[in-house]
């Protein structure tokens, strides 16, 4: 009897959605190009699962065997790296499959990879021509359907229930639905945290942006860290404020896991593990990739903008910048409730510019994203998830008008009048700034278009009349 589905590639992630996929009843065909992995991903199996769950998962050391395992039309997760390794991979595959075969690319690839990507194996196009660039593309009359899928909750959200974002061909996401239904996790009415977004590439745009909402609330987070560390508490005591902070709206995953990593002894030492890591952080590129695309689509995103600035700084440190900052923050007297309506912002202007992000896209592109549903898949298994995305909706029968609720915070005397502002810190000052250009609009915009037609002749617009006017200046 042949198998439901298979998936190549099996680092933590791709193992342990095939464990998933098994426990929740289906036949899983694996493969990774080392055998090892496999073979190591069905130990770990036969120590773990069940023994209806070890028994639906099926190792192969062969590719051809692989492929050959599944029941038609096929279905393929593809979970390997995102650039070259998922092209490589589809070279070798594609010979193997069969006209009508699903192949879902599950990794963080990049939104315009898989607009190629579909075209070359929905259009019968020949994979290797087609990377080598010949002058001449071969067409091999065999429609296979790519699929993007963008996945989120990190490991144990691959093994427990991730959000799934999923886009592509409409038949062929119906055709795989049911299976990410079972594994997904569940929203806060109990649903399935997996939808279709339309077509392709929307499944990784909008995997990109929560990646990038990501990237904000991280570096957020760390800079009320950051503060909190400078002031002398114990890590004992800054784990109690984030316990503290992690209620209400601003209730996380996030934090959840800030406070477990803030309670975490070292193995080598008597320390907190904490204390031992280095002040670097590294990126793999979807947070480059929604300032890349927030600039083509001329979207604010100046949260994601400095959070990512500031991974790439963390590897060249100015040691005097960051001593003068403690020896700033130290000095400073402020409330729990401050640090609290800071987060607030934090969280509210970083959903705020993803969302915006997504808009222009689908103003742009027409894809099919739908806001709500990208607010409802987000409530469970990803690392994004919190309490906002259950009163953000709300906000969204008011055409997205955030105004209120912004001028709120920043008419708060906690947030307005707070010290800690005058640190500077990334992502708090960046969404100070966002929120004062969103509410007030005036940053001089008037007399920088009055110098490009100054010395440009670029034109402006007027406030009491229409159309575009030049000249006039006292040269």
């Amino acid at each position: 009897m042949l198998n439901n589905i298979g998936l190549i590639g099996l680092s933590t992630m791709g193992g342990n959605l095939s464990r998933n996929i098994a426990n929740k009843g289906y036949k899983i065909s694996v493969y990774n190009r080392t055998y090892k992995k496999t073979t190591d991903l069905l130990d770990i199996s036969s120590k773990l699962d069940s023994a209806e769950t070890r028994k639906n998962i099926i190792g192969y050391e062969n590719l051809k065997d692989f492929v050959e395992s599944l029941e038609l039309p096929r279905k393929v997760i593809l979970l390997v790296k995102s650039g070259d390794p998922v092209d490589e991979i589809l070279v070798e595959l594609k010979p193997l499959l069969s006209s009508l075969d699903i192949v879902i690319d599950a990794g963080n690839s990049n939104w315009q990879d898989t607009i190629t990507r579909e075209i070359i194996l929905e259009d019968c196009i020949d994979f290797e021509d087609e990377l080598n660039d010949d002058e001449e593309m071969v067409l091999d009359q065999k429609t296979i359907y790519f699929l993007g899928c963008g996945i989120s909750g990190g490991a144990e959200g691959a093994l427990n229930g991730p959000s799934i974002m999923l886009s592509g061909h409409k038949e062929s996401c119906d055709a795989v639905m049911p299976i990410l239904q079972a594994i997904a996790a569940k929203d806060f009415e109990g649903n399935p945290c997996v939808t279709n977004f339309g077509e392709n590439p929307a499944g990784h745009f909008v995997k990109m942006v929560h990646n990038g909402i990501e990237y904000a609330l991280m570096q957020g987070i760390a800079e009320v860290y950051t503060i909190l560390k400078t002031t002398g508490l114990d890590l004992t005591s800054i784990k109690q404020v984030f316990e503290e902070l992690n209620t209400g709206n601003n209730h996380s995953y996030l934090l959840d896991i800030t406070t477990k990593i803030l309670d975490t002894k070292d193995n080598l030492s008597s320390d907190f593990l904490i204390n031992k890591i280095k002040q670097v952080s590294d990126s793999k590129g979807t947070g480059k990739w929604s300032v890349e695309a927030a600039l083509e689509l001329e979207v604010s995103v100046p949260n994601i903008f400095s959070a990512l600035n500031a991974r790439i700084t963390s590897k060249d440190l100015n040691n005097f910048i960051v001593e003068k900052i403690s020896a700033d923050i130290a000095e400073l007297d402020f409330e729990v409730a401050e640090l609290n309506n800071l987060l607030q912002l934090i969280f509210l202007t970083s959903y705020i510019q993803g969302l915006e992000l997504l808009l222009a896209a689908e103003t742009n592109y027409g894809w099919g994203i739908k806001i709500e549903e990208v607010l409802r898949v987000w409530q469970g298994g990803c690392i994004i998830r919190s309490k906002w995305l259950e009163y953000l909706p709300k906000l969204l029968s008011d055409k997205l008008n955030y105004t209120s609720v912004l001028k709120e915070l920043l008419a708060s005397s906690l947030i307005s009048q707070s010290k800690l502002l005058a640190l500077n810190l990334p992502v708090i000052a960046s969404s100070i700034g966002y929120l004062k250009d969103l509410l007030y609009n005036q940053t001089g915009q008037s007399l920088i278009q009055a110098q490009r037609d100054y010395f440009g002749q670029h034109g402006f617009e007027r406030i009491d009349k229409e159309g575009s006017f030049s000249g006039g200046w006292n040269r």
